[in-house]
């Protein structure tokens, strides 16, 4: 299921969950960010998951992988959590390939040197990890481009960078090689890196000011409030139509408010035929909670559901606090128009 940021612990370098990847599948991002968000206090806030990469921006046959495991991104460690506003992932496997794309907006463009730092001094006292040196730069000045082992043993080739108020970090390996991995690198970094000059253009350089936990707050559960909840078509359209062997997308936007260092949250989704106990689909994790608006993304594949009404539920649970949403949409035969 893909997430928001937050803290897992495992290997630091890029990130283990894709969020947002089922809004971008199938559509070619544009330069600018069109989904937006706003804070606690109402100011908006871009949000920039139309600046990730998508398979159109990858060599044939990489496919959207949801669960596409790698190190963790800088912007998951609870120090620099503070410096981002809105953040998104992507991942794509091929044969022997895969890709990972994050993207953060960041409150101010000033904490974007902030940003690569806080990474570089994890790649400096890592073992698992060398600095590698591409042919150009990407971004403003602050970059870093290293290597790391994965969980699974891939040797990483990834590059840290950004423009404005965005920061980057892109990721590949190739089991052909380490050259084939940084080749791949630098044509997909050249990629993310015109997105991201494009979109800094249109973004002003202090979004929001930072939303931090009130003092003395550890363990507090903040009420959480869903905002939407919807069904969609691969590109993102909102429909509640669907054809049996089609796939169901949805999308749910939900709001808190400060939250402690310490506090918790856990994200459930399900999907059953309206007025069944029993259950087609669930999916949950749990993640650090971040104040202000969140987005989460997933699909069902229906494979040959029969007609009728199905309900996905989705909740947001932080300590004792629980907000839950339910949207209906139908299956119809394959005669009738659908998505």
């Amino acid at each position: 299921m893909p997430i928001k940021t937050g803290s897992v612990p495992v290997t630091r370098g890029l990130v283990v969950l894709a969020l947002l990847s089922a809004c971008v599948q199938g559509a070619r991002p544009t330069a600018g960010p069109i989904g937006r968000g706003s804070d606690t206090r109402g100011s908006t806030l871009p949000m920039p998951a139309t600046l990730l990469l998508t398979s159109a921006d990858l060599p044939p046959g990489y496919v959207s992988d949801d669960a596409l495991e790698n190190a963790d991104a800088t912007a998951r460690n609870d120090a620099d959590a503070p410096l981002v506003a809105a953040s998104a992932f992507a991942g794509y496997r091929g044969a022997r390939q895969a890709v990972v794309d994050y993207v953060a907006l960041l409150h101010r463009r000033q904490d974007l040197a902030a940003f690569v730092a806080a990474e570089t001094a994890a790649v400096v006292h890592s073992h698992n990890t060398a600095k590698i040196t591409l042919s150009r730069t990407y971004g403003d000045a602050a970059m870093l481009a290293y290597q790391e082992h994965g969980s699974h043993g891939e040797e990483w080739a990834v590059v840290v960078f950004g423009d404005g108020p965005y920061a980057g970090v892109v990721g590949a390996y190739d089991a052909a090689g380490e050259q084939a991995s940084i080749a791949l690198l630098q044509e997909i970094a050249a990629a993310a890196d015109r997105r991201l000059r494009a979109a800094t253009l249109q973004t002003p350089s202090t979004p929001a000011a930072p939303t931090r936990p009130s003092q003395g707050t550890t363990t507090g559960s903040p009420a959480p409030r869903i905002v939407s909840l919807v069904t969609t078509t691969a590109r993102g359209r909102p429909s509640d139509l669907f054809r049996p062997h089609s796939t169901v997308y949805w999308r749910a936007l939900w709001r808190i408010g400060a939250v402690g260092p310490k506090a918790r949250e856990t994200l459930t989704d399900t999907v059953a035929a309206r007025g069944s106990a029993t259950v087609l689909y669930r999916n949950g994790i749990g993640d650090r909670p971040f104040a202000g608006d969140n987005t989460a993304a997933d699909r069902l594949r229906l494979n040959g559901a029969a007609p009728g009404s199905y309900t996905v539920t989705f909740a947001v649970t932080i300590g004792h606090a629980t907000a839950r949403a339910t949207h209906t949409f139908r299956v119809v035969p394959a005669a009738q128009r659908g998505a």
